[in-house]
């Protein structure tokens, strides 16, 4: 899907110039595109997922300029975690008019567009300190995702 390549790296245009950010990747498929990022410490993964009809955006950090684990951890354990949901940040950071769980229509590249920039906006807004290196919320992120997995396997 080129235009969804096109509709990611346009919606964050705002954030690879304000943060100095270069695209190492592109995946396109049939219900599928993302674009992943990365500057001198930090990288981000910008997927849209038709199928899901949400876009799900990842943020990490580099060790040795280099992406560790593209996918965000599910499991407890005491190592540092290197990567992390967007949408997490933006629950323990809040915004207005926030991005995190809004869906959108499928073959919607317009919606798709003003999401993408939400997120964007967002990130610039709440996401200065991990985008310049600084991963003190981490640790945070971290603790949310471990409470979320507990209470999930008291459900099950």
């Amino acid at each position: 899907m080129k235009e969804l390549i096109a509709v990611i790296e346009d919606a964050m245009r705002p954030l690879v110039t304000r943060f100095g950010l270069h695209v190492i990747r592109r995946d396109d498929g049939r219900h599928y595109a993302a674009v992943l990022y990365v500057n001198a410490t930090t990288g981000l993964k910008v997927a849209v997922e038709w199928m899901e009809s949400r876009p799900f955006l990842t943020i990490y950090e580099l060790e040795d300029g280099q992406i560790v684990d593209e996918n965000p951890p599910i499991h407890p354990g005491n190592e540092r975690w290197k990567a992390f949901d967007v949408d997490g940040l933006l629950l323990i950071r809040p915004v207005d008019n926030s991005p995190v769980g809004k869906m959108f229509s499928r073959g919607d590249l317009k919606v798709v567009s003003r999401l993408l920039k939400r997120y964007a906006d967002a990130l610039t807004e709440q996401g200065d300190d991990v985008l310049t290196g600084n991963f003190q919320v981490f640790q945070q992120l971290k603790e949310l995702v471990m409470t979320r997995a507990r209470e999930l396997d008291k459900l099950n």
